[in-house]
């Protein structure tokens, strides 16, 4: 377990909420900035990729493979993720307050907003359900390119810096 090092790529909120301990956060967002140099401080060592589930760290170990680290027995996946971990009883690390997480803050402000601009289309003026389309297309095109500027906001609130 000693030569053994598990690099979480959840975003930074997503790990202070709870984490294997000793893990290294290399959020997968940054993953390919930020993996290399990481990586090649750990070529003796048994590197572990997880996330929340597994679908992330499987993507960060493709990206890996890309950056010439494919030794399948030197890097793997954690299966399940740290939610498995948590499962199975292992210890883990957590922020001392806990938080809601920036893609819960955000969807819950996105609801909000869809919410009261629809029922504001229906009692105030029907135009406010041009601005609740506004966020269902914001929503889209933030599944599509992976960037929300919404949440990019919400990461710049005052609870919410580091």
């Amino acid at each position: 377990m000693d030569n053994q090092v598990i690099i979480d790529v959840r975003e930074r909120d997503e790990f202070e909420a709870g984490h294997a301990p000793d893990s290294i956060n290399v959020p997968l967002s940054s993953f390919s900035t930020t993996a290399p140099g990481v990586l090649k401080q750990l070529r003796d060592k048994e590197v572990v990729l997880m996330c929340y589930s597994g679908k992330r760290a499987e993507n960060a170990f493709n990206l890996a493979q890309g950056f010439g680290y494919s030794q399948a027995a030197d890097y793997k996946v954690y299966p399940g993720g740290i939610k498995a971990w948590t499962n199975a009883g292992k210890p883990v690390n957590s922020a001392s307050k806990p938080k809601l997480t920036l893609m819960r803050q955000t969807q819950l402000l996105m609801g909000v907003m869809v919410l009261l601009f629809s029922i504001m289309s229906l009692v105030v003026n029907p135009n406010f359900g041009i601005l609740a389309a506004g966020m269902g297309i914001g929503m889209m095109l933030a599944g599509l390119t992976g960037t929300c500027a919404m949440a990019n906001a919400v990461a710049k609130m005052p609870w919410n810096r580091a």
